[in-house]
């Protein structure tokens, strides 16, 4: 599998679902994580699907919306980190230690069965889950650059509940968290990072980020990218810097430039 399912397939999947079960002979790891992708990827609505391997129950988990809301029951095979997260709805955070799993129980030569059925309860929309589509990228079964047509919108949708700030060249901030305000100090370090000639900037390749912090400011950070034609800079929570440069990071596998 390379590509995303198209939305035929989707919605001829979205309607078997719940009728019959459906089987694949999955020679490669590929097929066989495809899969279970394509299944979670036709769940429109709320879906506690099984996959059986050689008819045996090997994964329970539930999705909505195209997203992995939760793993319910996983075997004694899959990692500890992952057992440790049944139950629990799924976010972003956890991609990385899903995405193990998945790989460690789809190895491929296998015959896997997927059962659809509806949840004992809906899933809690305050959490939307994993997508099929960062699965997909962290499974290695999409090219990151055709994956995501603009990786800086991508992350700052990813990073929304830790973002406080955005700031482009010759733009005041734009100021996303009103409850968290930038002192004039941090305002006045952007604009010097972002004015021509920007030092910072020039150490920078393209889809690198840099990422510090200010004595002025220790509880935010300014991660400072040369993604396009003009620098870019956000403004997060400290606390999350590590967090947001490891998704940033993934998102093309691009490295990550660091300072303190």
């Amino acid at each position: 599998m390379t590509e995303h399912p198209s939305i035929a397939t989707i919605l001829s999947q979205a309607a078997a679902l719940g009728t019959d079960s459906q089987d694949l002979a999955a020679a490669t790891a590929e097929e066989a994580r495809g899969f279970v992708l394509d299944a979670i990827a036709a769940c429109i609505a709320p879906r506690e699907l099984t996959i059986l391997d050689g008819g045996k129950p090997m994964l329970r988990l539930e999705a909505a919306a195209g997203q992995l809301s939760r793993l319910l029951d996983l075997p004694d095979t899959a990692p500890a980190e992952a057992r440790a997260l049944s139950g629990q709805p799924l976010t972003i955070k956890e991609l990385d230690a899903v995405a193990r799993a998945l790989a460690r129980l789809l190895p491929g030569d296998q015959r896997l069965q997927c059962r659809s059925t509806p949840p004992a309860q809906p899933p809690d929309p305050a959490h939307p889950g994993i997508g099929v589509d960062a699965l997909l990228r962290q499974l290695g079964l999409i090219p990151p650059d055709r994956a995501i047509q603009d990786r800086w919108a991508y992350l700052l949708d990813a990073a929304e509940e830790v973002l406080i700030a955005i700031a482009d060249p010759g733009q005041a901030p734009r100021q996303i968290c009103p409850d968290r305000p930038m002192t004039a100090t941090l305002e006045r370090q952007l604009q010097v990072l972002l004015a021509p000639p920007a030092p910072g900037i020039n150490l920078l390749d393209k889809n690198e980020i840099l990422f510090f912090t200010l004595k002025s400011d220790p509880d935010m950070a300014i991660g400072l990218a040369q993604d396009g034609p003009a620098p870019r800079a956000l403004v997060i929570e400290a606390g999350a810097m590590a967090e947001v440069a490891a998704f940033w990071a993934s998102l093309s596998h691009v490295p990550v430039a660091g300072a303190p």
